[in-house]
């Protein structure tokens, strides 16, 4: 049986902002950090909906156009009990995963992804 070689870029982590626990989906290859209008009106964070713009995404192969902008975010990642903030935010209609953060997050953050275990190191 052929060996799959394909490198993992993602890491799933539960994440809570303003009381609320969600899954948010770390992703090492996106450019863009997201999050489902759902979601967004779960947080009552106020969206800025003068800050719409267009997408380019590998995931889905297209373009993806943004009702607004989440300036700051401020999320602690449930298991480690690590502290982040997320900047520009942008708003999405409808989105499969509630909450992806994009790889310049990430390293901001001074979030280490072990991504064979699906784990993050503090």
């Amino acid at each position: 049986m052929p060996q799959d070689n394909r490198i993992n870029t993602q890491s799933e982590v539960d994440i809570k902002l303003n009381e609320i626990i969600t899954t948010a989906l770390l992703d090492t290859g996106a450019r863009h950090t997201v999050i489902s209008e759902k979601l967004a009106q779960k947080l009552k964070t106020p969206i800025d909906k003068t800050k719409t713009r267009t997408l380019r995404t590998a995931a889905i192969g297209g373009r993806m156009n943004t009702i607004g902008t989440i300036h700051h975010l401020k999320a602690i990642i449930e298991k480690e009990q690590y502290p982040i903030k997320i900047n520009n935010v942008s708003v999405i209609k409808e989105l499969d995963k509630q909450l992806i953060i994009e790889r310049t997050e990430i390293i901001n953050n001074g979030l280490i992804i072990d991504l064979k275990r699906n784990k993050i190191m503090t």
